[in-house]
């Protein structure tokens, strides 16, 4: 009886061990299932990181190459702890506009060595004084002055900010100090008293050299990156916003006391020193340039009638800041450069026409190249220094976003005279063999732009055809090195140096790598050196600071050889 009904139960058993068997396999296959949709999640969300991280990278590249400033000293993260470093020691004076806590952190306590005087609209929380600002000095006795008056997110408020600028004038001890900070952007609050929002240049002309102020720092800090929304017009939605920042800080001294002030009487140019609008972006049919090439060839500027000549007060005084100048190159710039499309930073411009003036001073009627031309713009200061040594330039670009066409006629119009020293070829930057491109220069160049294709492959070839072509005494002009956006530029140079090529880096700065021949390196590094030197304006005094006791900051190691960081 137990035979038979093991023997009849054998099937049972087998079909029992056979769906044990397929139930194995099927949770195997469902957790392999599972991996592959993990993997799938994981690749995802990569994905996702990666196009939130393009964004953010597109968003920011807008600022790349901004002229804004951010202050040095006193920027949203650092000018409490520098004002209370700098102050807070018995003796002195301080007086705190909007000084009422609404935040939960009372700027009291900083100063707690000090005198300090809060003075706000309302009464409340860390409120000594109550009162309107635009009438200030009248709350303080006549010979109650203070050696510092500060305010954070206030400005905003006043809807009279020179008359208080006015009133901080009068209350300030001669040698006080006032620094503000208020907002470039920011959303809408304490309406209906949210009246202005200011850029550093707008608190500039506030605090300014006629009212008895001396600017020791000032800029916009914070950068934000945004769009239009989809409730915006509809030519606007999705756009992205460029030059977006939240603060904007001064800080300045008071060196005089100006007792007859009169907002109502006073010139542009009291309020707004050494500055003006700027040159508008395109010329009208009825505005043309007036120079011809002599004229350039003897650094002189255009004589006769010229709707956009630079004013006689402000001969050298270029757009990109308070500099001694040659006018001509001053008016070269602004008339010509600065009305041809796209991407040029002022200050990247002008220490290339210094270095095409210190290469004039040797044997300088060698041709001049630039792969990647675009409009013209970066070509048009290379034409200039072409047109005053005699030379060729020759522009290598395969037009496809700008015609070739369309470039010869601009510049054909804005200068007509310079327009012959180009010789233009449409093709890719890889059909140029060295020979090639000496045989239609005309010799080896002393100047090459790097311009062209930002693919990693295209910009090596590039650089390497500059490293065969370059004059001994010449300079190649790298563009978009060290931009997040064009890693193929940055990994072209990296494989170009590791290769050990006849090129040294001497300058880095303003969105450009210049590079020599090690034998005209130090002549280079030198003059570049020198320059930022004895510049006058604001990137030379931080220069100047730098070289003083922070080395390591200006000059950096670059594939065996010292490269000066100049403007970054």
């Amino acid at each position: 009886m137990t035979k038979f009904t093991f023997h009849h139960n054998i099937p049972i058993l087998r079909r029992l061990y056979l769906q044990r068997d397929e139930s194995r396999n099927q949770r195997e296959e469902a957790l392999r299932e599972l991996d592959v949709a993990r993997n799938q999640r994981e690749e995802a969300l990569r994905e996702i990181r990666e196009i939130r991280d393009n964004i953010c990278l597109e968003f920011s590249s807008l600022q790349l190459s901004h002229s804004v400033p951010e202050p040095k000293i006193v920027r949203h993260s650092k000018w409490m702890s520098y004002l209370s470093d700098g102050f807070n020691r018995p003796g002195v004076r301080i007086l705190e506009m909007g000084s009422r806590n609404v935040t939960g952190g009372a700027t009291r306590g900083p100063f707690s060595a000090a005198h300090y005087v809060g003075f706000d609209f309302y009464e409340g929380e860390n409120v000594d004084v109550v009162g309107d600002a635009h009438k200030l000095s009248s709350y303080f006795d006549e010979n109650e002055k203070f050696d510092l008056i500060f305010s954070s997110a206030v400005f905003e408020h006043f809807h009279m900010p020179w008359i208080v600028a006015q009133e901080i004038q009068k209350l300030l001890k001669l040698g006080g100090y006032v620094f503000v900070e208020t907002h470039f952007s920011f959303g809408a609050h304490e309406r209906p008293w949210n009246f202005f929002q200011f850029s550093d240049m707008g608190l500039r002309a506030l605090f300014n050299d006629a009212l008895g102020f001396e600017l020791i720092d000032c800029g916009m800090s914070n950068r934000m990156n945004g769009v239009f929304s989809q409730e915006a017009d509809e030519y606007l939605r999705g756009k992205s916003i460029g030059e977006w920042y939240c603060h904007s800080e001064i800080f300045c001294k008071k060196n005089r006391d100006v007792l007859d002030f009169d907002w109502g009487k006073s010139e542009i140019d009291d309020i707004v020193e050494n500055t003006r609008y700027p040159v508008p972006k395109t010329l009208t049919s009825a505005v043309s340039f007036q120079a011809d090439a002599a004229s350039l060839t003897n650094g002189e500027p255009t004589p006769g009638p010229c709707p956009l000549q630079t004013p006689a007060r402000l001969a050298t005084r270029p757009p990109w800041g308070d500099v001694t100048f040659d006018p001509a190159d001053s008016h070269f710039f602004e008339t010509v450069t600065a009305h041809i499309e796209g991407w040029l930073q002022d200050y990247a411009a002008r220490l290339t026409v210094q270095i095409l003036r210190f290469q004039e001073t040797g044997d300088a009627g060698k041709p001049l190249v630039e792969i990647g031309v675009y409009a013209g713009k970066y070509l048009s200061l290379l034409m200039a220094s072409a047109a005053r040594t005699r030379s060729t330039v020759v522009g290598i670009d395969t037009w496809q976003y700008k015609p070739v066409e369309v470039v010869r006629e601009n510049l054909n119009k804005l200068m007509p005279d310079l327009a012959g020293v180009v010789r233009f070829y449409g093709e890719p930057s890889t059909a140029f063999t060295a020979t090639r491109l000496m045989e239609i220069a005309g010799g080896r160049p002393r100047f090459i732009s790097v311009d062209g294709s930002h693919d990693y492959k295209d910009a090596l070839h590039d650089l390497r055809l500059s490293d065969a072509v370059l004059d001994a005494d010449g300079i190649v002009a790298v563009d978009d090195f060290l931009n997040p956006l064009t890693i193929g530029v940055n990994r072209a140079v990296n494989t170009l140096m590791e290769s050990r090529p006849a090129l040294e880096g001497i300058a880095y700065g303003y969105n450009k790598l210049f590079l020599s021949r090690p034998e005209a390196a130090g002549r280079y590094r030198n003059f570049v050196e020198n320059t930022l030197q004895n510049e006058t304006v604001e990137q030379g005094h931080h220069w100047r600071e730098r070289l003083k006791t922070w080395r390591g900051l200006v000059e950096q190691d670059f594939f065996g050889h010292p490269l000066l960081l100049a403007g970054t």
